[in-house]
């Protein structure tokens, strides 16, 4: 994810550098007489930085979308990693919950004396 931030904020200063020379550029062009002979070399330039600036587009979009996609990956990996312990601590409490249990009444039944019948119904007859 480090990389791919990187990689944006590289291409996010390219892409302002490069926008701020294509103004200046256009602006030269501008306030150049059309007929003088620098108006074919700033003509040239603004072109090339035009091109330049139109892939800065298409490679900060990109970036971005790398950059999404590395956020994903990692929250992913923490919302795997929760449930990887979580899982882990329930079942470890499942295990001692079974073996305290089993050590606690290993003949325990469901209908005894140490269990309340439920409401609404009779407990059966304890016959010694």
């Amino acid at each position: 994810m480090g990389r791919a931030q990187k990689k944006l904020s590289d291409l996010n200063a390219t892409q302002i550098h490069v926008t701020k020379k294509l103004i200046e550029t256009r602006n030269l062009l501008l306030s150049t007489p059309q007929d003088s002979p620098p108006t074919r070399e700033i003509s040239r330039q603004l072109a090339i930085l035009n091109k330049q600036a139109g892939d800065l587009v298409s490679e900060v979009f990109a970036a971005e979308l790398a950059l999404e996609a590395a956020k994903k990956v990692v929250v992913d990996r923490l919302v795997a990693a929760k449930k990887s312990k979580e899982s882990s601590k329930s079942t470890a409490a499942d295990t001692n919950a079974t073996a305290n249990t089993e050590t606690n009444a290993p003949n325990s039944s469901v209908s005894g004396p140490d269990v309340p019948a439920l409401p609404g119904v009779r407990p059966e007859p304890i016959n010694p």
